[in-house]
Order: C-alpha cells, then sequence, then structure tokens
C-alpha cells in the first residue's frame, strides 16, 4: 500500500520498504516491536499493520508506535498464525490452539470448538465475496458464517480429496475463488459451483425391538409390563452427501426435550413404566435442513394387575378390615395393661423402698472407691498430675492461640509423689501451683508439636514425647498419655499419666548413631553387599551396582538375586541362601558365577549370614569378584598340566620335595629308579629313599640347596643308590623353588 512493502521474519523482526525512495527500514524490540518471530502480516483499511506473532500474542502498527493487545483487552492467546480482514472491516486472528478471535474495533469475540468449529487451531484465514471467513485446518476447510455463526466443515463428501492445510497457504482470486494449499498439492473452491441442499430429507422408523428381538409388524401395539425394553432403528433418505445424515428423536411420555443431534441411526430405552408413549425422530441433511414431519410410532405398555383399580380397591377393603380387627384387639389390650399397671404400682412401691436401700449402699462405696483412688493416686509408680487453666480456653481459637493460652494460665494443679521424683522435687507441694512453662519448655518446638497434636485429636492423645526440664535444669524426655476435659467448648483441665523414657531415648539415638555408621561402611565398602529378604533384594551398595553393571537401586532393588546366577551354579546357591532363612546358617567362600546386567558372566565368591531388616530375618550376602583369580587359576593349572606331559615324557628323572626334604613331586622315570610303583612315592622323605655318593663319600646335594638358596650346576660321576640296593651312574643338577 503506497509503495510500501512489509517484511516479517522468522527471527529478525520486522522489515518495511518503501519502493519510492528505495529505503530498508528495520523494526526490533528496541523499536517497540513486541516479538522478533512473525507468522504473518496484515495492512487492514485504515493503513494499520498488525502484526501475527509466533510467540508473543498480537499486536498493531499505527505508523507511530506498536500496541500489544493483551488480557485486558479481551485477548489472551500466545501463538498467532494467520490473519484476514472482513468486507466490514473486521479483524479477523487465527491462532494454533485458542480457535478464532474478531475484533471490531472495539472488543474481542472468541470461537472455539464449542461454538461449532471442527477444532481449536486454525492454519490459514480468507474473506469470500459474501463476507464468510474461511479457514484451513488440519482436518481440512471450513466455513465460518459471521452472522449465522453457522459452521460448515468441507471434507472427502464435499470434494475436499486433501488431509491437512499449509499454513498461511491460501489465495481469493479476482473471480472469487478460493485456493488452498494442502500436503497433497493445491484445492480450487468455486463458490459458483456450490449449491446449497435445501431438499428436506425423508424420514422412515425401520424397525422396532423388544429386548433386542425385531417386531414383525411396526403398526402400533400395546406391550405388556415386561415388554419395556424398546430399540428403534430409522434412517433418514438424502442424495446428496448422505453420510452426513444427523438425526435427533423424543420419547413423548418419558422426555420432556429433543436429544442432541447424532449420527447413529438407532435410539434404546430400557426399563419403561406403564403408560402411553410416542416415539418420534427428525432428520437433517449435510445443509442443516430438517425434515418438517417427524416419523411416529405411538405405543402403550400396559400397568400389572397390582397397578390397576379393582387391585387397588380390594387393597383397601383388606387394609379397612385389618384395622377394624386391629381397634378390637387394642381395646382388650388396654383393659388387660390397666390390670398390670395396678400390679406394676405395688411393685415399684416395693421396688423404691429397695432402691432407697441400693441408694445409700452406693454412697457407702463411693466414699470407698474415693478413698481407693486417692490410695492409688499416691502410691502410684506412673506420675499422674493434672492441670488446670486460670481461664478456660475456647476451643474454637485456632491452634496457635490456644498453645498461647496454655503458657499463659496453664498451672499444675494437682500430682503424685512419682512426679516429684521424676521432676527432681522433694514433695507434692513443691510443684503444686507451678506454671505450666516452668514444666514444658515453650522454646522446644517439639514440645509446641505435641501440644499440637493434643489439640488435633481432640484432647485426647497416647504415647505422645514431651521434652521438659526438671528442678535441675536438666532435659528429660516423658512419654504421655493426656485427656482434656471440654465443656461447652471450653477446655477446663486435662489429665495425664507421665513416663520417663529419657535413658531409652538416649540408646535409641545411640542405636541410630551405630546404624547410620553401619551404613556409611556398607557404601563405603569396596566389596558389593546386598540385603536379601526370602523373595527379593532389599538393598545394595554402591559397589554392588558397579559390579552388576547396574546405574540405579531400583535396577536391582525388587529382584531375586537367584535370576542373576548361572543356571549351572543356581542349585547350590538357591540351598546356602534359603538355609540362612530356615536355620539361620551362614556360609562362607562360596563359589558361583554371576550374570550382569548386561549379560557378562563373572566368577564371585559369596559369603552370606542372617540379620535383621526391618523386624524380619533377612541375609547379608558379600559378593567378591575372583573373575582375575580364576583366570590365574586356570593359567596355573594350564602350566601344571603342560609341566605334567613334560615330566611324563622325558627321560630324566625329576623329583620335588618341600623345605623338610618329604617328597612332593615325581615322575615316571624317578618312580622307576627308587623302585616306587605307579603313583606311590609322593610324602616320602628324600633322605630316606635315596642315598647319592661320589668318589669321595655321600653328597648332601638337597641340604647345600636349601642352606644356600642357590641352584647347584651340573655334577658328574655320582652314583644313586635307591631303596632296594640297586645302583645307577647318574648326573644330577638341583635348583630352588617358589611354592
Amino acid at each position: 500500500q503506497n509503495n510500501i512493502l512489509w517484511f516479517g521474519t522468522n527471527g529478525e523482526g520486522l522489515y518495511r520498504y518503501n519502493r519510492t525512495t528505495n529505503q530498508l527500514q528495520h523494526f526490533g524490540p528496541e523499536d517497540g516491536l513486541t516479538s522478533n518471530y512473525i507468522f504473518s502480516l496484515l495492512v487492514d483499511k485504515k493503513g494499520h499493520l498488525w502484526i501475527a506473532s509466533a510467540k508473543d500474542g498480537l499486536s498493531r502498527y499505527d505508523g507511530q508506535s506498536f500496541y500489544k493487545f493483551a488480557t485486558e483487552d479481551g485477548f489472551d492467546a500466545i501463538s498467532i498464525v494467520c490473519l484476514v480482514e472482513d468486507l466490514d472491516g473486521q479483524i479477523w486472528i487465527g491462532t494454533e490452539d485458542k480457535g478464532l478471535y474478531c475484533y471490531d474495533g472495539t472488543g474481542f469475540t472468541n470461537y472455539t470448538s464449542k461454538d461449532g468449529l471442527s477444532g481449536d487451531a486454525a492454519y490459514s484465514l480468507v474473506c469470500d465475496n459474501e463476507n464468510n471467513i474461511w479457514q484451513g485446518t488440519r482436518r481440512g476447510i471450513e466455513r465460518f458464517n459471521p452472522k449465522t455463526k453457522q459452521t460448515k466443515i468441507y471434507g472427502q463428501y464435499e470434494g475436499f480429496d486433501a488431509v491437512e492445510t499449509n499454513q498461511n497457504a491460501v489465495w481469493k482470486d479476482k473471480s472469487g475463488c478460493l485456493w488452498f494449499g494442502t500436503l497433497d498439492g493445491v484445492i480450487r473452491y468455486n463458490p459458483a459451483e456450490d449449491h446449497f441442499n435445501t431438499s428436506e430429507p425423508e424420514i422412515r422408523i425401520t424397525d422396532v425391538g423388544i429386548f433386542y428381538h425385531e417386531l414383525e409388524s411396526q403398526t402400533p401395539h400395546e406391550f405388556s409390563y415386561r415388554e419395556n425394553h424398546l430399540t428403534f432403528k430409522f434412517i433418514g433418505l438424502s442424495f446428496v452427501a448422505p453420510e452426513k445424515i444427523r438425526y435427533k428423536y423424543i420419547l413423548e411420555g418419558l422426555e420432556e426435550e429433543w436429544s442432541p443431534e447424532t449420527p447413529d441411526n438407532y435410539a434404546r430405552y430400557t426399563n419403561l413404566s406403564p403408560g402411553v408413549y410416542s416415539f418420534k425422530v427428525l432428520a437433517k441433511n449435510n445443509d442443516g435442513i430438517w425434515s418438517s414431519r417427524p416419523a411416529n410410532y405411538p405405543f402403550e405398555i400396559a400397568s400389572p394387575f397390582w397397578q390397576t383399580a379393582w387391585f387397588y380397591l380390594l387393597v383397601i377393603l383388606i387394609i379397612a378390615a385389618s384395622v377394624f380387627t386391629e381397634h378390637k384387639r387394642r381395646v382388650k389390650r388396654i383393659e388387660r395393661t390397666n390390670v398390670i399397671l395396678e400390679e406394676s404400682v405395688q411393685e415399684r412401691t416395693h421396688a423404691l423402698v429397695a432402691e432407697q436401700e441400693k441408694t445409700q449402699d452406693a454412697y457407702r462405696a463411693l466414699l470407698e472407691s474415693e478413698e481407693k483412688y486417692k490410695t492409688f493416686i499416691t502410691y502410684s509408680t506412673e506420675a499422674i498430675w493434672s492441670i488446670e487453666f486460670k481461664n478456660p480456653i475456647s476451643t474454637t481459637l485456632s491452634n496457635i492461640e490456644q498453645i498461647e493460652d496454655f503458657y499463659s494460665s496453664g498451672f499444675l494443679a494437682e500430682c503424685n509423689q512419682a512426679m516429684t521424683g521424676l521432676y527432681g522435687y522433694e514433695s507434692v507441694d513443691q510443684m503444686i501451683g507451678l506454671p505450666l512453662e516452668k514444666l514444658l519448655a515453650r522454646d522446644n518446638p517439639r514440645n509446641i508439636e505435641y501440644l499440637q497434636k493434643f489439640i488435633m485429636s481432640d484432647y485426647r492423645i497416647m504415647d505422645e514425647e514431651s521434652y521438659e526440664i526438671d528442678h535441675n535444669g536438666k532435659l528429660r524426655v516423658f512419654l504421655n498419655s493426656l485427656v482434656g476435659i471440654v465443656e461447652n467448648k471450653k477446655l477446663l483441665r486435662a489429665w495425664g499419666l507421665q513416663r520417663d523414657i529419657t535413658e531409652k531415648k538416649h540408646a535409641e539415638d545411640a542405636l541410630k548413631e551405630s546404624e547410620e555408621r553401619y551404613r556409611r561402611l556398607i557404601e563405603l565398602s569396596p566389596d558389593a553387599i546386598l540385603v536379601h529378604s526370602e523373595k527379593k533384594i532389599e538393598y545394595i551398595n554402591r559397589a554392588g551396582l558397579k559390579l552388576l553393571g547396574a546405574l540405579r537401586q531400583k535396577d536391582l532393588v525388587g529382584k531375586s538375586i537367584f535370576g542373576m546366577i548361572h543356571p549351572n551354579y543356581l542349585k547350590e546357591a538357591r540351598e546356602k541362601i534359603k538355609n540362612i532363612f530356615k536355620g539361620k546358617r551362614p556360609f562362607r567362600n562360596l563359589e558361583q558365577k554371576m550374570i550382569c546386567q548386561d549379560g557378562t558372566i563373572i566368577d564371585v565368591e559369596l559369603i552370606g549370614a542372617p540379620m535383621s531388616f526391618q523386624g524380619e530375618i533377612a541375609g547379608q550376602i558379600v559378593i567378591r569378584d575372583i573373575t582375575e583369580r580364576k583366570l590365574a587359576e586356570n593359567a596355573v593349572m594350564e602350566e601344571k598340566e603342560r609341566l605334567d606331559v613334560t615330566l611324563s615324557s622325558i627321560e630324566d628323572a625329576v623329583i620335588t620335595t618341600d623345605v623338610k626334604g618329604f617328597i612332593v613331586l615325581l615322575n615316571d622315570r624317578a618312580r622307576q629308579m627308587l623302585d616306587f610303583e605307579e603313583g606311590a612315592g609322593v610324602g616320602f622323605r628324600f633322605p630316606d629313599v635315596v642315598r647319592i655318593v661320589d668318589n669321595k663319600g655321600p653328597v648332601q646335594l638337597l641340604e647345600d640347596v636349601m642352606k644356600h638358596k642357590k641352584p647347584v650346576a651340573m655334577v658328574k660321576d655320582i652314583v644313586l643308590e635307591s631303596g632296594s640296593g640297586e645302583k645307577y651312574q647318574i648326573e644330577l643338577s638341583a635348583a630352588p623353588i617358589k611354592n
């Protein structure tokens, strides 16, 4: 307009290009623009620029400044997609989730799916030559008439074959045709070819059913009171978009209003009462034209015999006869009662005399009971006391106000000798009259909580802790049972029992500290440690999570350890762990294979012992990774096998002893020379079965090796004598080895 082009950008604000002066001007937040993200622009007939923001609502530029519409203007949408001005100069705003807004120059009107729109998201807007507002949506296109407030949706039955329109892809050409861009190409709407369907649909009732069984004839019918479950089927006839036929119906005699519109072509009524009814149904075509005359099915449900006039008359006669009979009986009963009353007066006179004697006995028992009560209070091992208030406390006050009154007017009115001992006083007289604040420390938050519980539990608590200061200034912990005496919504006094649990609390605190230290040790332990109940893992430390490849406690807690043990080892592990719960028997050094979370199989050693967990028997299981040890052992075994093969295949005699000279290993050639049978020889002392000599005498070869811990080089020209006396000319070498 006026050779001015406006450009809205996605993140770079607003640009204005003057084609006459060839100047480009930028507008951003520093100029009053509310958002740099713009979906749509509109210049209205007044020359004002309307700006639809993707993130910051709707604003308008009048050539001097920007104005943002907000909630106080009647506009609360945030994401605006499209804009259009109608023939009357009204601005229509399409939003992402708030439906359509219409601005008439003074205020906004909002239209949503509740007003007949197919949804609350608009992709594009255009105004046709009839001043109808068209919007493209994700379901198709629809036409909104601002005057009638009626919406017509165009889908496949109206020729709209696409599924979803594109944002702001819409145009009205000079001939008045509307063009919509969709995911499946472009679609043109020609209003000249859109003929309004003025033919009202014919409506027929096709079937009537009783308890889902169709009647052979649809003529008006009288049903028995048992036939009170009816189904009506009907159909509306229209040759234009029959799929869009809608129905509404009413059952006169039961309903006052027609049903809401529905595409369903049946209606069902159950448990109908006896009476005269008429079922009526209307049909509406695709353009909202209703059939002028409804289809009608009148019928009657007969009353059961107990609801007929003759039955009512019979019941009245029976009731009248019963009333007359009962009246006669009542007269006779009154006469008998008078006789009984005379006898009762005499008996009551004797009873009053006896009652007076019982009252005197009860008074004597009361005096005796009061004496027993005083004796119980005096000699009870429990502290018994009562608190009274200078001014009764209203129970309608707030908790804080009541507690304030407790401390300001409460005092100890009565207590026994046991209570004086708890507080460090010598006599009851020293305590009577002490203010509540002297006994129950006001600055201890736990005491305030204790009094709040007393109020909130209707002035009656059992076994609640209080923290109080004794006569020597020491903090004591007491367990209290407290009952308040309330009359006319006023708390008059409170009675209580008290027991000293200071030492018990110290023991509990020490136990908590011990448990905390135990938990810290478990968490810091390099070994994997878990607690297992009979069915599942209850706890596992961080080392256990790492060993089994888990990231969080919930990955393993709640599962059974048996699901992580290799099937080949499961039987033995199950037996050992089950014995913890059956016989409380621990086990040690149980070698197993376990399956980690990622499927890796590791060698482990299990140590298990019974423990108590949350009051139940449980098992503490330590898991040590022995994979590297097993690899080393396997390597040793392989080395030993290679050594055995070597020793059995060479011609030399080889003998190994321990430090004391006992033979621990020898090959077949050595057994042959020493006259041992196959498999024998181990355990004999080397000097007892072998004698080695040279030309100078016996050779102490083994002793020299042990003494100097150095190898002895090859010695030649020596003789070995076996235990049987046989001699061999040999060459001999020896060396120390480590176990």
